[in-house]
């Protein structure tokens, strides 16, 4: 279960990161 949680915010990390690079593109 733990494991799960983990990957889900580094997902959320991986998320957050593209959406700051899209903001730099525009």
């Amino acid at each position: 279960m733990e494991r799960l949680i983990n990957d889900v915010c580094e997902i959320n990390q991986l998320i957050n990161k593209t959406k700051e690079k899209n903001k730099e593109q525009i």
